[in-house]
């Protein structure tokens, strides 16, 4: 839409004063009145130029105007006529506004009628449209008319009914619901207001503004207004002159807004190109009649050909194409387009050719991780008017196939997901990346608790920082798509014996997907920390797919807590001289399943205190070398001071014990101290590295006052001077002993994620 204003010009003093006056009669006729989307508010504007009329919708349509006082239908007019009521008409005329071909608005044609029928003529008196604008509606756009016609022209006519058109279709206010509107001059009140046949009664008159001021600047050009007084405004050393003047209009009369009012055909269907009428204003002031009308333009939004598809599902790194299809009812050239952001995975092509007026595209998705993944598409026309949709898709893992060396365990060490980490699709979970926040939740008791890669907590290196109450889970992302996993961590302070635990867990607590970093990795050390401590009489809690290391005392105390399961963790660098274990059961009444995880450098990797009631299952652990003279047999069960009991139940089984070689500190792999009460050791199953007799003094499996097993049933149930190997292959490391292959976790195994 073109805009218009005025230029002023510096001018001398006796000019100035001249084009004052002259600008105070042309004011006296053109006024805007706007009326502001229901608030009530009134703005005054001021054009101040030559004018020319210039109402063209920006989407190409071509409108005309009706100020009809006969009542008659397109395609015939009268002279005269009477209006019903009685009224007196005058004649009838129409204003007429086309685009050339580039879109821009030609000169209006105004027509009067002479012998029944429009002829196009010179208006006797100028007709101003005072402003004209196109806005962006929720169907498309709308355009805004304001519109001064002289009563002049209307001769005598005390009634002019209004129409819109655009091309062919007319538009009458109320059409096939009591005919057109009619707005009958007053002469009491100088208002419009609506004769016979209206269909929508004129709502109450808004307050009139009693003045209007009139801004007259030296130099510039500019306008403003405000309710009485006078006031002078300087910007930049520029004087404004505000001269107040009464106003004797009144205010608009108006339609209700959103009136639905829509030409139909002969079937009751809207014919295209058909404009709605949302509203109608109208003032009259002296010798003029303002008129505003917003119609909605000819130009429809483009509609979606079928229904639109529900949400999507599919398979994690799966391609798959959507095709979308709409059509515009004006005939228009559409184009698609995403509304930003959009997800990686996404892609958006449109079809080469339109097909019966119906315009495609296809949508190809394909996410890598599960999840759920939207994005909003539109398409639109040559105007603007568009058609949105959002469009959702539910993605689920790939199904992972089977490792053919995944054995028993999945991955040997930690695996994430796949041998039982936490995992966060569909979970309500909080998020801790701070000591404080991580303390704050744990207190609250929130049952799901996360760290996410790549933070680092400080824990405060003292007893019980970290306390896990019953069922609560901590945990982060470890083995998942190869991530380390967060870290938690205590630092070394000092010398001093430091003699607790830092972390407690309760009944059905667990701990998972976590790195867990204690104050010291060596044996030379006074610390006698310890790192995770499992709560007395606790039942069932859960490790698993964790790093635990550094901690003087031990990595996890099982303290006479029962059904404990520690499993797929690298647990290593317990080695403190004295303590130093990775598992230790103890207090008795104690029970604890270790499972798939890998040990090195530790004292011991399991051990037990020897108490009645002590038990524990060990079972497809990988255990390396390391530690040297620090380091000593690997599965231990002390005998209680002064007894020869040594724990309750003790069953050591499928393992792989590559340890033993020449240079640590004891030799031995499996070191029973003495007879378990509830039996003899049951050890079978595993795989050494040593040869049974590692050397004259010393063999691979010590048992110590246990006829039984015999060195016999060991050596048939277990194979020694085994050779391992580890490897990487493709995306995965593998253990490989006899023939034989397992999946480890390469961090564990010194190799490469």
């Amino acid at each position: 839409m073109r805009r218009h204003g005025c230029l002023l010009r510096v001018m001398s003093a006796g000019l100035f004063m001249h084009w004052f006056f002259s600008l105070l009669a042309v004011c006296r006729r053109i006024v805007a009145v706007c009326h502001t989307g229901g608030l009530g508010r009134l703005a005054l504007g001021l054009l101040c130029c030559q004018s020319a009329l210039a109402w063209a919708g920006a989407a190409g349509v071509s409108y005309q105007l009706y100020l009809d006082s006969d009542g008659q239908q397109q395609g015939g007019c009268t002279a005269a006529a009477s209006v019903p009521g009685g009224l007196a008409a005058g004649f009838e005329f129409r204003l007429q506004v086309d685009l050339d071909a580039q879109g821009e608005p030609l000169p209006a044609r105004w027509s009067v009628c002479q012998g029944g029928a429009f002829v196009e003529a010179a208006p006797s008196s100028p007709i101003e449209v005072l402003a004209s604008s196109t806005l962006s509606g929720p169907a498309g756009l709308e355009d805004v008319l304001d519109l001064a016609v002289p009563w002049a022209l209307l001769g005598d006519a005390k009634a002019v009914r209004v129409l819109v058109g655009a091309g062919a279709d007319v538009l009458e206010a109320g059409a096939g619901s009591g005919g057109p509107i009619w707005l009958a001059r007053s002469e009491a009140s100088g208002l419009p207001t609506p004769g016979a046949g209206a269909v929508q009664a004129v709502p109450a008159l808004q307050p009139a503004l009693r003045w209007v001021l009139m801004i007259a600047l030296a130099g510039a050009a500019g306008w403003g207004w405000r309710r009485g007084g006078r006031s002078v405004w300087a910007v930049c050393g520029l004087g404004l002159l505000l001269v107040a003047t009464p106003w004797q209009g009144r205010a608009w009369a108006e339609m209700p807004a959103e009136l639905p009012v829509v030409s139909v055909d002969a079937a009751g269907d809207v014919p295209a190109g058909s404009p709605d009428l949302l509203s109608l204003q109208a003032q009259t002031r002296q010798d003029t009649l303002f008129l505003r009308l917003r119609s909605r333009g000819n130009n429809h939004a483009p509609l979606w050909q079928s229904a639109l598809p529900p949400l999507q599902t599919l398979v994690a790194g799966q391609s798959a194409p959507l095709n979308l299809q709409a059509h515009d009812p004006d005939g228009d050239t559409l184009r698609w387009q995403w509304l930003v952001p959009v997800p990686a995975g996404l892609s958006l092509v449109p079809d080469a050719q339109t097909v019966l007026g119906v315009s495609g595209a296809t949508v190809t998705a394909r996410f890598e991780q599960p999840g759920r993944y939207s994005a909003e598409v539109q398409v639109l026309d040559a105007a603007g008017a568009q058609a949105r949709a959002v469009l959702a898709w539910e993605v689920t893992p790939a199904p992972v196939e089977p490792d053919p060396d995944a054995g028993r365990c999945g991955v040997l060490g930690g695996g994430g997901l796949s041998t039982g980490g936490v995992d966060r699709a569909g979970l309500s979970y909080v998020t801790a990346t701070d000591y404080a926040t991580l303390k704050r939740h744990l207190d609250r008791l929130e049952p799901l608790i996360y760290v996410p890669a790549g933070v680092t907590i400080d824990i405060p290196n003292r007893k019980y920082a970290v306390v896990l109450h019953r069922g609560q889970t901590l945990f982060g992302d470890r083995g998942q798509d190869g991530q380390p996993g967060a870290l938690l961590r205590v630092a070394y302070e000092d010398e001093q014996p430091h003699e607790w635990a830092v972390f407690s867990l309760d009944t059905g607590s667990r701990i998972s997907g976590l790195r867990i970093e204690g104050p010291y990795q060596a044996a030379n050390t006074a610390n006698n920390t310890i790192g995770l401590q499992l709560a007395v009489d606790a039942l069932g809690i859960e490790v698993d797919n964790s790093e635990i290391y550094g901690w003087p005392w031990a990595a996890v105390s099982v303290k006479a807590s029962r059904q404990a399961r520690i499993h797929h963790n690298h647990i290593h660098h317990n080695i403190k001289s004295g303590l130093g274990y990775g598992v230790v059961v103890q207090n008795g009444r104690t029970s604890a399943d270790i499972a798939c995880n890998v040990f090195h450098f530790n004292r011991h990797a399991v051990a037990g205190s020897g108490q009645t009631g002590e038990r524990y299952e060990v079972h497809h652990n990988l255990v390396r070398p390391g530690g040297g003279r620090d380091a000593y047999h690997q599965v231990d069960m002390h005998a209680y001071p002064n007894t020869t009991r040594a724990g309750a139940f003790l069953d050591i089984h499928d393992n792989w014990f590559d340890y033993g070689q020449y240079g640590t500190m004891s030799r031995v792999v499996i070191g029973i101290r003495g007879i378990p009460t509830d039996g003899p050791p049951v050890i079978y199953g595993n795989f050494f590295n040593q040869p049974y007799h590692v050397s004259s003094t010393q063999d691979s499996i010590s048992l110590t006052l246990n006829p039984t097993p015999t060195e016999a049933d060991l050596l048939r149930d277990n194979r020694f001077k085994v050779g391992f190997s580890y490897r990487r292959e493709g995306d995965k490391c593998v253990l490989g002993w006899l023939g034989q292959r397992q999946t480890v976790s390469c961090s564990s195994v010194d190799l490469p994620p």
